[in-house]
């Protein structure tokens, strides 16, 4: 992983084990409504931050793990990066967006449902 990260970038090595922990980090706070948000917004700034390194590995064919093809590979993960990034929009974000929206309604409608004392 890190013959993939941009030569311009410092401490290559410590920078794969953040992005290991991220991850972690990242999945433990998809697991709570409260924290789905942060994450999902975090996710998606980490898919793109690792897409430059996607990116920079399939243009200098970096043999990943010993793979035959891993430039081929590489360039796969850039389109799959994007249906990452729209996945956890749509089951983060959206998601939170459609409870939102699901809550308001019923709330709507309990107020209504309730009988008027004068």
């Amino acid at each position: 992983m890190v013959e993939m990260m941009p030569d311009a970038m410092p401490i290559k090595r410590e920078m794969v084990y953040f992005t290991g922990v991220c991850e972690i980090a990242a999945a433990v706070g998809l697991l709570w409504d409260k924290t789905i948000r942060i994450a999902s917004i975090l996710l998606i700034v980490f898919f793109l931050a690792i897409l430059t390194a996607n990116i920079a590995g399939s243009i200098k064919q970096v043999n990943l793990g010993g793979m035959e093809y891993c430039a081929v590979y590489l360039l796969f993960r850039i389109p799959m990066q994007l249906l990452f990034i729209l996945w956890v929009y749509y089951f983060g974000i959206g998601y939170l967006n459609r409870l939102r929206r699901l809550h308001s309604h019923a709330a709507c409608k309990s107020v209504i449902a309730l009988p008027v004392r004068s």
